[in-house]
């Protein structure tokens, strides 16, 4: 097997997890791109799509050399995301679902955070929507004692 070698060295990489959501994509990935901090690669995590998504990455791909894309069969999100984790070149991951944009400073203030607080790990985002939504998030800690899961 021949090993392939990226000359990008990103401080974060960003997972895009899809399944047939072309649609959405273009918005998407220009968050990321419109992002004020600089140095990170996204990989776009395609869970075995059969419309055009290819099509609208393929635009990217041939422009941006920190852009890549892996495909396999229909596995769903959770191997989808540890592709995209096993592929990454960086020290820190972050996830985009591909329905989703992020702010402008959204990569720039999670890594200011995590440089300046080295004790954590672990941020978890916000949701915020131009339209009126609104999903109470329910936690149920007898679930955990019974399934040792949430989820």
């Amino acid at each position: 097997m021949t090993s392939i070698i990226f000359d990008i060295h990103p401080e974060i990489s960003i997972v895009l997890c899809t399944y047939n959501r072309e649609k959405y994509l273009t918005k998407c990935i220009d968050s990321v791109l419109d992002q004020t901090f600089k140095n990170w690669e996204l990989l776009i995590v395609d869970d075995g799509s059969c419309d055009l998504t290819f099509s609208v990455v393929n635009f990217y791909l041939e422009k941006y050399h920190n852009i890549r894309y892996l495909k396999h069969r229909n596995r769903k999100a959770a191997l989808s995301k540890n592709a995209g984790i096993q592929a990454s070149l960086s020290n820190y991951i972050t996830f985009i679902d591909s329905d989703d944009t992020y702010k402008i400073n959204h990569l720039e203030s999670r890594l200011e955070y995590m440089q300046t607080h080295p004790d954590i790990d672990l941020i978890q985002g916000e949701f915020f929507s131009d339209e009126e939504i609104f999903v109470v998030d329910y936690f149920q800690p007898e679930k955990l004692l019974i399934y040792g899961t949430v989820c």
